[in-house]
């Protein structure tokens, strides 16, 4: 059978291994950007619903859709300098072909960290989207998806956390999920 983890499992995970670390006083650029894009007001449901609305069928948003969900969350229609960075940031962060689309479950993965509401909220919003089948478990694929999604955001608000670490994110992402299935 193949391994997999239970929420408490991965909520165990998250909040120790993973969780303690955002929440350190070395990642103040991720505040900066949660308030930049105000992620700071929604949390990670109210941020997954935005961006699923904005979503095609297949489960993609464009970079325009991109750009206007996050004027919605500012509700700036101009949000300046800044804003127009970090969107840019982000929605490179996500863009995994040269096509101009982002997996909006990657997108809400990824975005989950950025926004306020408390870790729990956030592990259950993220747990729920790769729970597909509901049978209360996520797999090792699933986790590593989840895992690359954070460490995009990660990288592209941090730079010198990539290059201090000297891994991809998928890297990163598959030694963190086997530590975790550990």
């Amino acid at each position: 059978a193949e391994a997999a983890l239970s929420m408490d499992e991965f909520a165990e995970h998250f909040l120790t291994e993973f969780g303690e670390a955002l929440a350190g006083g070395d990642w103040l650029s991720m505040e900066k950007a949660r308030r930049i894009t105000g992620l700071d007001s929604f949390s990670a449901s109210e941020l997954c619903e935005i961006f699923q609305d904005a979503a095609e069928h297949d489960g993609r948003i464009d970079r325009e859709s991109f750009k206007y969900c996050f004027e919605e969350l500012t509700q700036v229609h101009d949000g300046g300098e800044e804003l127009r960075i970090a969107v840019n940031k982000l929605f490179a962060a996500f863009e995994t072909d040269d096509e101009g689309f982002v997996d909006v479950t990657d997108v809400c993965c990824g975005l989950s960290i950025l926004c306020s509401g408390s870790r729990d909220e956030k592990v259950r919003t993220a747990f729920a989207l790769h729970d597909r089948n509901a049978d209360g478990v996520i797999s090792m694929d699933e986790m590593v998806r989840y895992l690359t999604s954070v460490f995009r955001v990660i990288y592209q608000l941090q730079p010198a956390t990539a290059t201090r670490l000297g891994v991809l994110p998928q890297q990163l992402a598959e030694a963190t999920a086997l530590q975790a299935f550990a």
